[in-house]
């Protein structure tokens, strides 16, 4: 299934507010009922709706040496 984007979380948000089910949001979204379920306590706890940090790879090498690698190849 699909995330939602800032905007749509934020739709959301404001239709949850308006009264409307979370399984009424979660099928206008198309998304799985426990997203909406779990975007009110994370908005509640973080204070946003925007994306939180991932942890990911460690680059291994620098912007520059990314450039001189394709230069040379």
């Amino acid at each position: 299934m699909p995330r939602l984007s800032f905007a749509q979380r934020n739709q959301a948000l404001g239709r949850l507010a308006g009264g409307t089910t979370q399984t009424e949001i979660a099928r206008r979204f198309n998304v799985a009922d426990s997203t909406i379920t779990r975007l009110v306590p994370r908005v509640n706890a973080t204070g946003t709706t925007a994306d939180r940090p991932r942890p990911g790879q460690p680059r291994v090498t620098s912007v520059r040496q990314d450039n001189y690698i394709r230069q040379r190849h």
